[in-house]
């Protein structure tokens, strides 16, 4: 296969390239990312699917600030019914709901906190949060191990 170039040797992109393939790419990260050479956005012509999808919905482009989050955690399924646009400080708090922390994590997390002092002010934000809980959970007729995980028979 010839690889074309332009008048001044330059590899031809977009449609005029001999390796086009409708527009539509991955990003090796799972993301779809669609031929958009007039978008504000684009990077080298392209942007990412869900994003578009969502500007489409919203008719306006996406501020600097806001991302598009996918509701089923598939990063291919662009539906506008799987997706919800949220700023990048919310993002990360939809990935967390739910997840408990792996134990190797919890294991590495608890390796490189050993022989660190923790404060007295510390002891007593956890010692209050704690309480907390088994307060709330103690008025909707809660039992101790429901609500730190353990079981005290």
């Amino acid at each position: 296969m010839e690889i074309k170039r332009d008048k001044l040797g330059r590899f031809l992109k977009g449609e005029k390239s001999t390796s086009w393939k409708g527009g539509i790419v991955g990003d090796g990260q799972g993301y779809i990312k669609i031929w958009k050479p007039d978008h504000p956005n684009n990077n080298h012509g392209y942007i990412l699917q869900h994003r578009y999808v969502m500007e489409q919905e919203l008719g306006r482009y996406l501020k600097i600030n806001e991302v598009v989050h996918h509701i089923n955690g598939n990063k291919q399924d662009n539906q506008i019914t799987n997706l919800i646009v949220m700023t990048r400080h919310q993002h990360p708090a939809n990935h967390q709901i739910g997840r408990p922390i792996p134990k190797e994590t919890r294991e590495k997390i608890r390796k490189s906190l050993m022989g660190h002092p923790v404060s007295k002010k510390t002891l007593k934000k956890i010692s209050i949060g704690v309480n907390k809980a088994y307060k709330e959970g103690k008025k909707f007729g809660f039992q101790k191990g429901n609500i730190y995980g353990k079981n005290y028979s």
